[in-house]
């Protein structure tokens, strides 16, 4: 068996990217439909969370930020060009493009809305642990690249 640069098979890499992947996709599809216990979850304990320009560190400030969030907006993350680099057998990193979509006049929706383009475009970059129940999050940042007008 050919050991990479991690220390690990090649199936063992993929594996751990396909984990990581998953677990970043949840997040984004958590934050969407509210589901903010989900969202937390994916954080580790003490995980910070680079938001908006501010720093939110452990699940409570987190709990709280997310809360905090309009109730009626309609609001999609749409992430793509996902690369994890496997560092070792419990580390990993990502980087990944994130288009967020945003509609919010203050009335709560059921279909679709109408908007004229994208809010922004960002890369988001991530560093993953392994923890007894699965891949988590230990720091998320974002840098915006695109504001849309």
């Amino acid at each position: 068996m050919t050991t990479t640069g991690s220390g690990l098979t090649r199936d063992e890499e993929r594996a751990i990217e396909q984990d990581c992947q998953k677990v970043l996709l949840s997040l984004f599809h958590a934050v969407d439909e509210f589901d903010y216990e989900t969202a937390i979850s994916l954080f580790v304990e003490d995980g910070t969370w680079h938001r908006l320009g501010k720093p939110y560190t452990g699940h409570e400030a987190l709990r709280k930020e997310l809360n905090a969030r309009s109730p009626t907006q309609v609001i999609r993350h749409v992430a793509t060009n996902i690369i994890v680099t496997v560092i070792d057998a419990d580390h990993a990193e990502s980087v990944l493009y994130v288009t967020t979509y945003k509609h919010d006049d203050g009335v709560k929706h059921d279909g679709a809305v109408n908007i004229q383009t994208p809010l922004r475009l960002g890369v988001v970059r991530d560093r993953l642990v392994r923890r007894p129940e699965g891949w988590r999050i230990q720091e998320q940042g974002l840098q915006f690249v695109f504001e849309f007008a």
